[in-house]
């Protein structure tokens, strides 16, 4: 069959609802990537609503091998194509059981949608979610998925949090992973969506306090290296899992307005303690929030008060064109970090201007709880290649069962700039 003919049978297998022409709104919106560079002007975008038209529309595009199609939901992820994009903003349902403490999400959500719809269903409950609201569930679980709750329960795609995945196979049919084969489980939490379409996702629910501590810090650039030494220190000393922090650029990400080449610092804190906990010189972020010159937005909010602290950066999608590398540092930290970081920036800009606004580095600290799979799985892998697929899985069975004792403290240091 050839790629026009798929495309044409398409546009009659869906109702005219479903079927998004390119140069119309609902095209535009549906195949938006998130950076510029991986636009490639899909013909056609669908939208199936529901599993039957899900499955016929699977097994045409996979009957014929010259198309160009790809999966995507909210698409942070980038997901695009020459030719078709099945979108699965279709998939919004949800279900809360409270007697199995999980929720069941649809594939079309966002984790801003979740975090609204459980404050309504399931008030006093909270899932292992994105720490942005804009990042969709399933691209956000497949693929690892750092949460602000990671520190004390784990990535979102380990098993501990991602319970199950409804899955429609290329084939049409649509499968519950755990009861088809435990392989496709094992590989679809952290493997990404290489094994088929995913149509819902089973999370664990568990039971947290209502109001967490959420805030944003921002500090002039000339407060860069003590920055530096409070992280640092901190990276050292920490081991509460109910706090955690992130620190980037300030920007238009931020909510603040482009900066040049020197921008000042803003760090976004999360202490699940409390204010009090949180303004803590011994235990919390007084040192940092004693600095002169900060300024701090925050305070107690729900849980979903966190992410929407990141609701500026929906603003770069489809409009920056960011390249992104994120190194795991393993090693302890030394106090210049940040300093050459910003250091890198300034020099990138300087080269070439056109990086300016929407141009960004960020540092996320992790606890052991986070990467501890990950530097097991690591490990393993390295020591015999011949046996990496059988030796991966006993990591993920010691990690099922919580932290492990040898792992480090790490930190992920992100640069994403704008060319």
């Amino acid at each position: 069959m050839s790629t026009p003919a798929t495309i044409g049978l398409l546009r009659t297998l869906l109702p005219p609802s479903e079927v998004h022409e390119s140069g119309t709104p609902s095209h535009r919106a549906q195949s938006l990537p998130w950076s510029q560079h991986a636009e490639v002007n899909p013909k056609l975008v669908v939208t199936p609503s529901d599993l039957s038209s899900l499955q016929s529309t699977l097994k045409l595009l996979y009957e014929d091998p010259t198309l160009d199609f790809a999966v995507r939901n909210t698409g942070t992820g980038s997901a695009s194509a020459r030719d078709v994009i099945l979108s699965m903003q279709g998939f919004k349902d949800f279900v809360f059981d409270e007697q199995t403490e999980t929720a069941t999400l649809g594939a079309g959500l966002d984790w801003g949608e979740v975090e609204v719809l459980m404050a309504a269903q399931a008030p006093g409950w909270a899932l292992v979610g994105a720490r942005c609201g804009w990042v969709g569930v399933a691209g956000g679980a497949l693929v690892g998925g750092y949460s602000w709750l990671s520190h004390e329960f784990g990535l979102i795609s380990d098993p501990q949090n991602l319970l199950d995945v409804q899955v429609v196979l290329r084939d049409g049919r649509v499968v519950w992973a755990s009861e088809e084969d435990g392989e496709l489980l094992w590989g679809m939490r952290g493997g990404g969506g290489n094994f088929g379409v995913v149509s819902a996702l089973k999370m664990r629910a568990r039971r947290y306090r209502e109001a967490i501590f959420a805030g944003m810090a921002f500090l002039p650039y000339e407060r860069l290296d003590e920055v530096g030494r409070w992280v640092a220190a901190t990276v050292e000393r920490e081991k509460d899992p109910k706090l955690a922090f992130t620190i980037t650029n300030q920007g238009p990400g931020t909510g603040r307005p482009a900066q040049g080449a020197r921008p000042g610092i803003a760090v976004y804190l999360f202490d699940a303690n409390g204010e009090e906990h949180a303004r803590s010189q011994e235990y919390g972020f007084g040192e940092l929030l004693a600095m002169e010159g900060v300024e701090l937005l925050g305070g107690m909010v729900p849980l979903s008060g966190m992410t929407k602290l990141a609701d500026s950066y929906r603003s770069y999608q489809g409009f920056n064109k960011f390249w992104g590398t994120a190194p795991l540092l393993e090693e302890k930290l030394d106090a210049g970090l940040i300093a050459r970081a910003w250091t890198w920036y300034e020099k990138s800009i300087e080269a070439c201007p056109e990086l300016g606004d929407g141009s960004t580095v960020l540092f996320e600290f992790s606890q052991e709880v986070c990467c501890a799979f990950h530097l097991v799985v690591h490990r393993q892998f390295e020591a015999d290649s011949e046996t990496r697929a059988s030796s991966a899985r006993p990591a993920l069975a010691r990690h099922q069962h919580g932290r492990i004792p040898d792992a480090s403290i790490s930190c992920r240091l992100c640069w994403a700039v704008m060319l």
